[in-house]
């Protein structure tokens, strides 16, 4: 990572998570072997990563799954293969991401106080 020093900094000094997950896609989904005009995927991709997002990582697979009106199994793959982890993987990281995100404004909001 610390190889993409642009990429890096742009990650470590946001605090921002939906900016942070958009620049690491931005840049590393350019080497994927598809084209996004040839994605077949990029809907479904960008509609669970939606959904992620916007229940701050607090959706289930199986949920996800109802959502798109695919099977668990699929999604799971295909968001494994897009994104190089599993959907259950990444929520655990945006809720993880959104607790830090939390903290630091409660340190920052008693700070002020």
């Amino acid at each position: 990572m610390t190889e993409d020093k642009e990429l890096f900094e742009q990650i470590a000094y946001s605090r921002d998570f939906s900016y942070q997950i958009q620049a690491f896609l931005n840049k590393y989904l350019r080497y994927s072997e598809f084209s996004r005009k040839h994605d077949k995927h990029k809907n479904l991709r960008e509609l669970m990563l939606k959904q992620i997002m916007w229940t701050a990582g607090q959706i289930k697979v199986k949920e996800l799954a109802d959502e798109t009106g695919y099977s668990v199994r699929y999604i799971s793959r295909v968001f494994t293969d897009e994104l190089g982890v599993p959907p259950k993987v990444f929520c655990k990281m945006t809720r993880f991401q959104h607790l830090l995100k939390n903290l630091n404004d409660e340190a920052v909001n008693a700070n002020l106080v």
